[in-house]
């Protein structure tokens, strides 16, 4: 493990996920790692989720501090839409960690795919217009904090 955080191997780490649930927190934190170029995790059910770094905000640094925070105002907005929609969004739950990880993926912190099973992309396809709208939110106002962070840090050593 010290090698991946020193030495610059463009490792790809691959292990399964037995729920087939998308990349979470620690997974995409291993992208933090110089030695580490992309995560992959293999779904039971057949679904692939794989994550590498970006260029714009490209370090798994940025993920490590700020999943709690996304993560939980992605479930605060879920809540909020099932509430509106007065529909039930709990078949949308497990499916949390994929929502992240493409605010994550549009705000130019991390490349991210997911290669469904049919369960799955029928799961997601249900609750497209949700996770649209919760990620179209969270993914510009994680720019915007991004963004501020580096106006920041450039000015501070200026």
């Amino acid at each position: 493990a010290d090698v991946l955080m020193h030495i610059p191997l463009g490792a790809t780490l691959v292990h399964n996920h037995p729920d087939s649930v998308s990349l979470s927190d620690a997974d995409l934190s291993q992208l933090a790692k110089v030695g580490v170029s992309r995560v992959v995790a293999l779904g039971h059910d057949g679904s692939v989720y794989e994550a590498s770094t970006a260029l714009r905000f490209g370090n798994g640094a940025s993920v490590e501090s700020r999943y709690g925070p996304v993560l939980q105002r992605v479930l605060d907005r879920v809540i909020r839409e099932s509430q509106y929609a007065g529909a039930s969004l709990a078949g949308l739950y497990p499916h949390i960690p994929h929502v992240v990880a493409l605010i994550f993926d549009r705000a130019g912190v991390i490349h991210y795919s997911l290669r469904p099973s049919v369960d799955t992309w029928l799961t997601l396809e249900r609750y497209r217009s949700v996770i649209q709208r919760v990620v179209d939110a969270e993914a510009q106002r994680l720019r915007s904090d991004l963004a501020a962070q580096v106006i920041a840090s450039n000015q501070a050593s200026n």
